[in-house]
């Protein structure tokens, strides 16, 4: 794929070094860190496992990325202080107009941009406000949706949901 956007992290880290040395874009959505495991008394598996989400994540945004998008100001002071280098960054909080921001500077003119989405689980209003503003892409979900998402978009003509793949199938979209 041409661009890529990563949120938060991911175990792909082959796959997305790969795109990274085919000339891929890669973008990084960063939110909070992974903290409550420091001062909440868990087991040591989920102590181990969010301290590794936190260095793949740091990882990505060193030596992956191209550019990283921070949640918020705060957001971003805590990233840059667990030392992810100088990238090139904006700050985006949750909501923001992206026609404001960018100045309708998005065109696509070259062919039709397709999304493809891959998540565990897809569920919460969130979700369905944004993929009802989608109007002129073609969006893939893979991947377990709560019916409720489903129901809401049945109209959209453009959202096609094709639920849990095996990744040969789902590299047929990327």
């Amino acid at each position: 794929p041409k661009n890529i956007i990563v949120i938060a992290g991911t175990r792909r880290i082959i796959w997305l070094s790969l795109c990274k040395l085919l000339g891929s874009n890669i973008l990084l959505r960063l939110d909070g860190i992974n903290w409550q495991h420091r001062v909440e008394r868990k087991q040591i598996k989920y102590k181990i496992k969010a301290e590794i989400q936190n260095l793949i994540t740091l990882f990505i945004a060193n030596f992956i990325a191209n550019s990283i998008v921070y949640q918020s100001q705060f957001v971003k002071n805590i990233w840059q202080e667990k030392l992810i280098f100088n990238k090139k960054n904006v700050v985006i909080y949750n909501a923001s107009h992206l026609q404001k921001i960018s100045g309708n500077r998005i065109s696509c003119n070259e062919t039709p941009l397709e999304i493809v989405c891959i998540e565990g689980e897809l569920n919460g209003n969130p979700i369905i406000r944004i993929l009802q503003s989608i109007n002129n892409y073609k969006v893939h979900i893979f991947g377990k949706t709560n019916k409720k998402i489903i129901n809401e978009l049945k109209n959209k003509k453009n959202i096609i949901f094709h639920g849990y793949k095996p990744n040969d199938e789902v590299k047929k979209f990327l």
